[in-house]
């Protein structure tokens, strides 16, 4: 599976890290950008005398889950989309940024998609096995832009070693950034150029084919932490 992570170079840190160390951070989901992150409803159902069911809604957090403060629950956002403007606009510095593609195995338990729907999830009351990937993999509508995976770990960082296959600069990326990015880079890695025209998602300046990075550090003289 393809997926893809922005990243802006503001805070060149986050970028040399992935790139040096083949790594994703994990922040706790409490730091993430949505004020309803891991936030639901617990329904109930309740006779009325009519014969009637009605229907209780409490609203809980996954803080309050078993396991959910004793592991740290933590969250790397990935998305399905490497196109998508706003994302760009959002978490690529205003498409002076980057987009690292990055190949992950079919079957990762802890890799989830997101569903997206108008409310907030509600579970039954009468669950006690609830999880936290449960309540962190539902998000509301006005997110679905975002075509979101997460990877749910207790984990502060997540290993990409040998794993990203190329890196998208922004149109906005600098010459000099983006010479900076490909010395940082493990060997291998391809650098591809998008270009904001009308059809700019569909639009990418792909190198010849006999491109080499040959800025590269080798990934045998690499040192992982």
């Amino acid at each position: 599976m393809i997926l893809y992570k922005y990243r802006g170079l503001s805070n060149l840190r986050y970028v040399a890290d992935i790139l040096c160390h083949e790594r994703l951070y994990c922040a706790p989901y409490t730091e993430l950008n949505d004020p309803f992150e891991g936030f639901f409803y617990f329904e109930d159902r309740i006779l009325e005398p009519c014969g009637d069911w009605e229907r209780l809604y409490r609203r809980s957090d996954v803080s309050q889950l078993v396991g959910a403060e004793l592991h740290g629950t933590r969250v790397c956002s990935l998305s399905s989309d490497p196109w998508e403007v706003r994302l760009w606009a959002l978490y690529a510095d205003s498409c002076r940024g980057v987009v690292f593609e990055i190949e992950f195995p079919e079957a990762l338990d802890q890799l989830h998609k997101v569903n997206y729907s108008r409310k907030l999830p509600s579970f039954l009351e009468a669950r006690s096995d609830l999880k936290p990937f449960e309540a962190l993999t539902h998000k509301t509508a006005v997110w679905q832009y975002e075509s979101e995976y997460r990877i749910i770990t207790s984990d502060s960082f997540w290993n990409i070693q040998g794993q990203i296959r190329r890196v998208i600069v922004g149109p906005r990326c600098s010459a000099e950034d983006r010479t900076m990015l490909e010395r940082m880079a493990p060997e291998g890695v391809c650098f591809v150029a998008a270009e904001a025209k009308e059809t700019w998602q569909a639009v990418v300046s792909k190198l010849p084919p006999d491109y080499k990075n040959t800025h590269g550090m080798p990934r045998s003289t690499r040192r992982m932490t």
